[in-house]
């Protein structure tokens, strides 16, 4: 039981830290380093290119098999 719990915590933490840390990795960089309605589509293109990846990964698993 004592390692469940370890693993559930240590996935817990992780999930948080990617996801926390990718989204304000995203909202410093663009809000510092672009400025006007380039912030807009370097946004956009994040976003695209994220939804891109999560959908074309389990593609290329079929591919594979």
């Amino acid at each position: 039981y004592l390692v469940v719990f370890i693993m559930q915590n240590l996935t817990l933490k992780l999930f948080f830290a990617m996801n926390v840390g990718a989204f304000a990795l995203i909202l410093l960089v663009t809000h510092f380093a672009v400025h006007g309605s380039l912030r807009v589509q370097v946004l956009g293109w994040i976003c695209v290119s994220l939804s891109i990846s999560v959908f074309a990964a389990p593609l290329s698993i079929v591919v594979c098999i």
